[in-house]
């Protein structure tokens, strides 16, 4: 297929030892040979892969741009996380840069959950390379992440959709019972999808996998993770909830990396090009003085329509609550005029009868 073009030339290959010798712009780094390498080795080495990463991604690097952003501070939607992140530590300072850059860079970003956990393995990867760490994260997003804000910020239905049928198509039976025991795949396929499947792997396992996903056109993202749903089948079948079933994919994978993604790579050849969706192809940040947020794309207009409703429905309970609070106080006020009228009768009759008393006191005397 056009995403492996390439993957089985192994003519020529670069020694992994002279990786972290080539200038970027070497004609030696280029992705067919880094795809023979990554068919022989299974992962890239650890001290080249900042390198070989920054080559498939293409980063810009603009400097300039990026200190845009950063100058702009803290992002208000990442107050919340201010104390957890950035007083514990530099790293989680850098890391709350990273969310207010990529919030003012795009603001639908900040509108839902889950940047914090898309973004924090590649701050890690690029630790202390803010710009590489910011270049790589927008990247990432635009493109793996292209079909992630369509419902934005909600889970993407449409993208989920694509995941059960290649699921029901590779793994019939896996699929059934999990639609059974109501297993929805926002509860077990947009987690790893939103997280990159970061949630569920060692730091050393992600970086292998996404030396795989890097290395081919963003759509692989969907192989990969029914392959992985896939090669959980048994456990899956065994389990007897959703809860059981969302616990087994999205704690703690034990899953050995080369053999998920030789799964992963059959299964791709094995599904039918009207199965999988048509995504973009990969397209790098560009350079220049500022970065375009067109990249992203917006939520669709029914959504937004949806999101318009769901303010005037909050608006409207709003009002109500206002409403009742306001006849509350109204009641408690006119409790506090009946009693105070109350009172004053009860004092009026109690003049009145020592009045009555007084007379007969009189009259008597």
């Amino acid at each position: 297929t056009p995403l492996l073009q390439g993957r089985s030339n192994l003519a020529q290959l670069l020694p992994l030892s002279r990786l972290g010798l080539l200038p970027e712009e070497s004609a030696l780094l280029d992705a067919r040979k880094l795809r023979s390498i990554l068919q022989r080795s299974g992962r890239f080495p650890d001290e080249h892969r900042r390198l070989v990463w920054r080559f498939l991604l293409q980063l810009p690097g603009n400097a300039s741009a990026h200190k845009g952003l950063s100058a702009r501070g803290q992002h208000p939607a990442n107050a919340p996380l201010h104390d957890r992140l950035s007083l514990r530590s530099r790293r989680g300072g850098r890391l709350e840069r990273l969310l207010s850059c990529l919030s003012h860079w795009c603001p639908l970003l900040a509108c839902g959950a889950g940047l914090e956990g898309s973004v924090l393995p590649w701050a890690l990867a690029y630790d202390g390379d803010e710009l590489s760490a910011f270049e790589a994260s927008a990247t990432v997003l635009a493109n793996w992440g292209q079909r992630f804000y369509e419902c934005h910020s909600h889970p993407p239905v449409e993208l989920l959709a694509s995941v059960s049928a290649l699921l029901a198509y590779h793994a019939p039976a896996v699929a059934v019972h999990l639609q059974q025991i109501g297993a929805d795949p926002a509860a077990w396929a947009w987690p790893l999808l939103q997280s990159f499947f970061s949630r569920a792997l060692s730091p050393a396992d992600w970086r292998a996998v996404w030396d795989h996903l890097l290395a081919h056109e963003p759509v692989f993202l969907l192989p990969v993770l029914v392959a992985y749903v896939k090669l959980h089948g048994p456990a899956l079948l065994a389990a007897g909830s959703a809860q059981q079933a969302c616990a087994t994919l999205l704690v703690d994978s034990v899953l050995r990396v080369e053999l998920w993604m030789e799964a992963a790579y059959a299964l791709l050849d094995a599904t039918p090009d009207d199965l999988l969706p048509r995504w973009a192809p990969f397209s790098p940040l560009p350079q220049g003085h500022s970065y375009p947020r067109h990249m992203v794309p917006q939520a669709t207009s029914v959504v937004l329509d949806g999101r318009a409703e769901v303010e005037r429905i909050k608006a409207e309970e709003a009002e109500i609550l206002q409403r009742r609070y306001l006849a509350a106080r109204a009641a408690e006020a006119g409790d506090e005029a009946v009693r105070s009228a109350a009172a004053a009768e009860a004092r009026r009759l109690e003049r009145e009868e020592e009045e009555e008393r007084a007379c007969e006191a009189l009259e008597v005397a």
